[in-house]
């Protein structure tokens, strides 16, 4: 677990150029990386995400936003990754 969650961190950085933070908490690890510019790889940085088992972000929007400021974006990896739903369209 620990493995991937510096894999997923490290994607991150080379995606972002930005300081990623990795954090341990109760159930695993939780990574997150500021996101600020234009200089991101959008692509690498939501197939990094992707790699964790739960994603998201938190943006930064009220009256003094900054466009150039896009928010936090972060994933958390566990030992056990919850299982995916079964796909029930067809």
């Amino acid at each position: 677990m620990q493995q991937r969650a510096w894999a997923v961190a490290e994607r991150l950085a080379k995606a972002t150029g930005q300081e990623v933070r990795v954090v341990e908490i109760a159930e695993g690890y939780r990574i997150s990386v500021h996101l600020y510019g234009n200089g991101d790889d959008h692509r690498e940085v939501l197939a990094a995400l992707a790699a964790g088992d739960r994603f998201g972000h938190s943006g930064s929007h009220g009256p003094q936003h900054d466009e150039q400021d896009k928010g936090t974006v972060w994933c958390e990896v566990y030992p056990n990754p919850p299982q995916q739903r079964p796909d029930t369209s067809g």
